[in-house]
């Protein structure tokens, strides 16, 4: 793994999208966090699984299939502890506000620590979202639709 990047994603995305970015990381999990890196879960393979088997859709949320309760460190050492310990693929180390700030993942017979930095380092998410609205001027139901703004701008 290069790249923390590769194994953060935001709670809204699908599980199919997931599914995509667990494969791509060779990760059995990713660390879902929300837009100020807070911890709200980790999804392993395992609940990807179990949620399929339970009937979810891989468009749905992976929120709806994700631990939100998983094993945590409030530093290094013990990252590192719970790591051996627990047979864990990674461990999130977290300030006491729940931020990321580290997470501790095994890599072939070692381990490595990756740090958060929380002005560089976001959860991957949909920062952009474009909308199509037709609005053409003879529109029945809504009189004058091209001239009306949404959120201080105009349609046109």
């Amino acid at each position: 793994m290069e790249n923390i990047r590769e194994i953060i994603i935001n709670p809204t995305f699908s599980i199919k999208e997931a599914m995509e970015k667990m494969t791509n990381s060779r990760k059995g999990v990713l660390l879902v966090l929300n837009e100020r890196n807070y911890l709200v879960g980790v999804l392993s393979d395992g609940d990807v699984r179990r949620g399929i088997l339970n009937q979810a859709l891989l468009m749905s949320p992976i929120s709806q299939i994700m631990n939100t309760d998983p094993q945590v460190a409030y530093s290094n050492d013990e990252a590192a502890a719970l790591l051996r310990e627990k047979s864990l693929t990674m461990v999130p180390v977290l300030s006491r506000e729940r931020v990321v700030t580290a997470v501790l993942v095994a890599e072939e017979g070692h381990s490595k620590f990756f740090q958060i930095d929380s002005t560089n380092e976001r959860p991957i998410h949909n920062e952009k979202i474009l909308v199509v609205i037709p609005a053409r001027g003879g529109s029945k139901r809504i009189p004058l639709k091209n001239l009306q703004k949404i959120g201080g701008y105009s349609l046109v």
